[in-house]
């Protein structure tokens, strides 16, 4: 399986459409050059979403953050992340957070500048014969 981002940002109180719309058009860019993209909004089974997101987290290489708002699941899906060792960039529109800084990879504030890293990040690691090198 080639390179796997995780798409975390906040869901609850948000309607599909916008927890949606930014993580397809993201995960377009991501397709384009190979890079496979997991979606957590496809979960039907609401009672289990954090068991779902920790298990795609795992199998994930990235997880890229739209971190607009404070919200518990992308805060407790970044330090799963940060503490199994995936890649962590942060899209961050909102306050600054000491946190966030501190298990993060990247900070960057807009998502073409967070897929944009991502791609070279990938391509950089690529050039060593392994993704994980």
């Amino acid at each position: 399986m080639g390179t796997v981002v995780y798409l975390a940002g906040t869901m609850a109180g948000k309607s599909r459409k916008e927890m949606s719309e930014w993580r397809y058009d993201v995960q377009c860019k991501f397709n384009k050059v190979g890079i496979g993209v997991i979606n957590p909004v496809m979960y039907s089974d609401v009672n289990n979403v954090a068991l779902y997101d920790k298990r795609n987290i795992l199998n994930s290489d990235y997880v890229l953050a739209l971190v607009t708002e404070i919200s518990a699941g992308t805060m407790m899906e970044l330090l799963w992340a940060y503490h199994n060792n995936k890649r962590i960039v942060v899209v961050r529109t909102c306050e600054s957070s000491t946190w966030i800084d501190l298990h993060s990879d990247k900070i960057v504030s807009s998502l073409k500048e967070g897929v944009d890293w991502v791609i070279n990040d990938v391509k950089s690691r690529r050039i060593g014969g392994s993704i994980y090198g």
